[in-house]
């Protein structure tokens, strides 16, 4: 947001460019900054004039009496404090004057038309937003003219769901992957908000991970995999081998011995599911290790047994 309020002349970058701290990005035109200026070298010349013109004043009359040399000798007081005076406003414009950006104040003197007060960016990095266009009239500290950020370090905002709130913690580490490339991330999580979304319900958590060749861009979608921990003695099933019922219910096809012919037999047992990973799924209940599931053959043996 700008320091000073006036009308876009100039915008300097595009989204996409990069930046560095203190590049003028943009242009604006407010005539009260050289009026400032001016007003207060004007009241600085003066004040020099009439100090310059008492102490004339006091070689031409050194040889009157000592009271009319004491009269100018209080004029002259006078005058040198309206000058200090002067000095203090004129220092005091020059600074909010660099404060705007401008480094040598006394160029706007004598110039023609409106000043042109630069707008600076901050801090390095990628302009992600431009708010503003030439023409737009702007308010000091309250018109939000461009996003910069530094894009080497990005967060990641992720949403998890109410039944998975027990395995994020602050610190845990996670994978990040996207549509847009192979490659994952690494990253941490840095912060959990304090409630749920009261329509998704799920809480937002922030990420913070590294963006090598700011491959990361603003407002891309990815999914977050959080390394939450083990659990012991799972009994998992490849995701191929779980199929639904017209219910849809979750159930699997296992082993149950061979018939008289010597040929493999095979029953639907329902199951309940746990979490999935890396192509498995945890079995909460329905199956005991060491049962035998069908895994790539199972839709042929449902489409089959819907014959029969």
């Amino acid at each position: 947001a700008p320091k000073t309020s006036g009308k876009i002349l100039e915008v300097t970058v595009r989204e996409g460019d990069t930046v560095t701290a203190g590049q003028v990005i943009a242009r604006l035109d407010d005539a009260q900054v050289r009026a400032k200026e001016d007003q207060a070298r004007a009241a600085l010349t003066n004040a020099q004039a009439k100090m310059q013109g008492a102490r004339d004043q006091i070689a031409v009359l050194a040889d009157q009496l000592r009271q009319n040399q004491l009269q100018t000798g209080q004029s002259t007081m006078d005058a040198e404090g309206r000058v200090r005076q002067a000095q203090a406003d004129l220092t005091a414009a020059e600074q909010s004057l660099r404060i705007l950006g401008i480094s040598k104040p006394e160029s706007l003197i004598g110039a023609t038309g409106s000043p042109e007060v630069p707008l600076l960016a901050p801090l390095g990095g990628e302009v992600v937003e431009r708010l503003c266009a030439p023409g737009q009239l702007i308010t000091a500290g309250q018109t939000q003219c461009f996003t910069i950020s530094d894009m080497s370090t990005v967060w990641v905002m992720v949403n998890v769901y109410e039944n998975q709130l027990a395995y994020v913690h602050v610190g845990d580490s996670v994978t990040i992957k996207t549509d847009a490339y192979p490659k994952v991330f690494q990253g941490r999580i840095s912060f959990l908000g304090a409630a749920l979304d009261a329509t998704s319900r799920t809480l937002q958590a922030r990420i913070e991970t590294s963006n090598p060749g700011d491959l990361l861009k603003k407002d891309m979608y990815v999914t977050a995999e959080v390394v939450a921990g083990n659990v012991k003695d799972a009994v998992v099933v490849p995701d191929s081998a779980v199929l639904r019922d017209a219910e849809n219910e979750p159930f699997v096809y296992v082993a149950t011995g061979q018939d008289a012919k010597g040929q493999e037999q095979f029953g639907r047992r329902k199951v309940k599911l746990g979490e999935s990973h890396d192509g498995k799924t945890q079995i909460i209940s329905g199956l005991q290790p060491g049962d035998r599931t069908v895994a790539d053959g199972s839709l042929f043996l449902q489409f089959a047994n819907s014959f029969q």
